[in-house]
Order: C-alpha cells, then sequence, then structure tokens
C-alpha cells in the first residue's frame, strides 16, 4: 500500500472537473489492469454515494398508499351526493336563490295587488253608500256599460222632454206627469243598475283579492322553503367542499409518488446501465514507450552524484597518504615537540 501511494497520483486539471490519475511500474500490463480496477472501484463508490437505496420501492408505497386513501374520498363523496341528492352545491345554491328572488318579488307584486284590490273595495263599498242613500255615481264596468249608457241616454231624453213641456203646460198636465214618471222610473233603473254593477264589482274585487291573498301566502310559503333549502345547501356546501378538499389533496399526493416512482425508476434503469453524470473520458492503456525523467532531473542528479564521488575521493586520498605536511603533524605523530622544521626546496 505504501508503494501504491508512492507510486499513484491523482491530480484535478484546473479549471476543469477532470481528474488525471497516473500510475508508475516497470510493468506496464500491471498499470493498465491498475488504473482500470481503480477507475471500476470509483464508479461504484460514486453510484453508492449518491443513489438513494430503495428509493423505488419506498415510492411505490407511497403512491399505492395514497390511491387507496383518494378511492375512499372519492367513494365518500360519491356517496354524500347519492344521499343527499345534490350533484354540485355552488350550483344548486345559485340557482335557488334565483328562484328565491324570483318569488320574493312575484310575492311583492301580490302584495301590490292585494292592497290595490283593497283599497279598490273600499271605494266601491263607499259608491255603493252614496247610491242607497239615492247619490248618482259614476260607475265604469265592462259588462253593464252599454245598459247603462242606454239609460242615461233616455234620462236625458225624458228631461229635455220635460223642460219643453213645462214651457208650454203646467206641472199638472198629464203629459207632464206621465213623463214625470218615466223619469222616476229611468231612475230607478240607473240606481238598481248601478247598484248591481257596484255589487257585481265589490264580488269579483273581493274574490280577486282572497285568490291574491292565497297565492300571497303560498309564495310567502315558498320563500321561507327556498331560504331553509338555502341553509341546508349552506351546509352542504361545506361539507361537499371538505370532501372534495380531501379527495384533491390525496390526488395530488398520488400524482407526486407516481411522479417520484417514475424518477427513481427511471434512474434504476440509468444506474444499471452506467449511464452516469461521471465517466471515464479516456481508458487506461499501455504506453508505446517508457516514460523518461525530465533532462534537468538528470543533469541535476549527475552532478550531485559527481560531486558525491569528488568529496569521497578526496576524503580517501588524505585518509590514506602517509606524509606529514605540517610540522603539526609530527609532533603528534611522534608525540614530542619538534623544534626546527625546513621546508622543501621545490616549496615557495
Amino acid at each position: 500500500m505504501r508503494d501504491l501511494e508512492e507510486r499513484l497520483r491523482v491530480e484535478q486539471v484546473s479549471k476543469t472537473n477532470l481528474i488525471v490519475v497516473t500510475y508508475q511500474s516497470a510493468d506496464p500490463q500491471h498499470c493498465v489492469r491498475l488504473l482500470t480496477v481503480l477507475a471500476e472501484l470509483y464508479i461504484e463508490k460514486h453510484l453508492a454515494v449518491h443513489r438513494a437505496a430503495g428509493a423505488y420501492d419506498f415510492f411505490q408505497q407511497e403512491a399505492d398508499r395514497y390511491q387507496q386513501r383518494l378511492s375512499h374520498s372519492e367513494q365518500r363523496l360519491a356517496d354524500f351526493s347519492r344521499e343527499e341528492q345534490i350533484v354540485s352545491a355552488p350550483l344548486e345554491k345559485e340557482l335557488a336563490l334565483r328562484t328565491l328572488t324570483e318569488l320574493d318579488g312575484k310575492r311583492r307584486e301580490t302584495e301590490a295587488a292585494i292592497s290595490e284590490a283593497s283599497a279598490r273595495i273600499a271605494s266601491v263599498e263607499r259608491q255603493l253608500a252614496r247610491t242607497a242613500d239615492g247619490f248618482t255615481t259614476q260607475v265604469h264596468s265592462r259588462e253593464n256599460d252599454q245598459l247603462l249608457q242606454g239609460l242615461k241616454v233616455t234620462l236625458s231624453n225624458l228631461e229635455l222632454k220635460r223642460t219643453g213641456l213645462l214651457s208650454r203646460y203646467d206641472a199638472s198636465y198629464p203629459t207632464v206627469r206621465e213623463v214625470d214618471e218615466q223619469l222616476a222610473q229611468t231612475r230607478t233603473a240607473i240606481a238598481e243598475a248601478v247598484h248591481d254593477i257596484l255589487s257585481t264589482e265589490l264580488s269579483r274585487t273581493r274574490t280577486e283579492r282572497r285568490a291574491l291573498e292565497a297565492r300571497a301566502a303560498a309564495l310567502a310559503h315558498g320563500v321561507r322553503e327556498y331560504r331553509r333549502d338555502i341553509q341546508r345547501l349552506d351546509e352542504k356546501q361545506v361539507v361537499q367542499h371538505d370532501l372534495q378538499r380531501a379527495a384533491r389533496t390525496e390526488e395530488e399526493g398520488f400524482l407526486l409518488y407516481q411522479r417520484k416512482r417514475e424518477e427513481a425508476r427511471i434512474a434504476d434503469a440509468l444506474d444499471r446501465k452506467r449511464i452516469l453524470n461521471v465517466a471515464l473520458v479516456e481508458a487506461p492503456t499501455v504506453p508505446s514507450a517508457a516514460s523518461r525523467p525530465p533532462a534537468g532531473s538528470v543533469l541535476l542528479l549527475a552532478f550531485l552524484l559527481a560531486t558525491l564521488v569528488s568529496a569521497g575521493s578526496a576524503l580517501a586520498a588524505d585518509r590514506w597518504d602517509p606524509t606529514f605536511r605540517t610540522s603539526d603533524e609530527v609532533a603528534a605523530f611522534l608525540d614530542i615537540p619538534v623544534l626546527a622544521s625546513f621546508p622543501r626546496e621545490d616549496t615557495p
């Protein structure tokens, strides 16, 4: 391992995401095998580090669980709609509000018609009282309008005839008295006709008022029923909204885990096919020639070797030289003091 650590070198190429691995050995085939195994081990380790174990099974279990919960929520919503006989509470509430508005408007119109009929009844009753007292009353009736108009024309003609006779005869004259009798009969007939018309009008108006009152009561009952229905729809809308929201939540969870499950399945397939975010750019190969150290390193090594050899040679020559070069060496060797020394003739 120490030898491998000394010979193996791992470097990152500057400003890239490339890793360069080199190994020096006397056996080129050994270098190739070692670097190949190292690359495979690195890729396996990368898979083990970046791949979540059991992710697909986990997402599958969660997707199944949310699918069951979604089916249960949808069944509850369907049971609620079937039991309460409701499809869409907001839509039915809107329709009920429209119907309630229409019924309330008709109820108000009917109450106004009742007030009008009551006023007409009071007016007809006052006219009947005046007719009973002998007052002439202007009455409009579609049924007896022609008869009443004929009587009024007859009354006018008789009054004109009496006026003409009084200009020539006395009031006791038989012809004048006959005209007076005709006038009295005509007035009685008009009064009876007016009374009949007013009585008929009063009876008809009272009947209409009773019908209007019955209709108003029915409309008021319908308004109350629709208001209660709207209140019940409000309560049903809250429950239905909660059920729909629960179903949507379960559906979102199911879709989320289904998508995660598919992503995990794709990741597993890619891992099995070694389609990763890390790849071997260049496989290890046997070099065509052995690598040599640089020329500078060779020169430096030669210089150091020459220095060591020279120093060693000098030390060995000095060590094994038997001559004395100084007086101190002689004194040290003989262990006696040196009184005088004569230099060699060739010494300058």
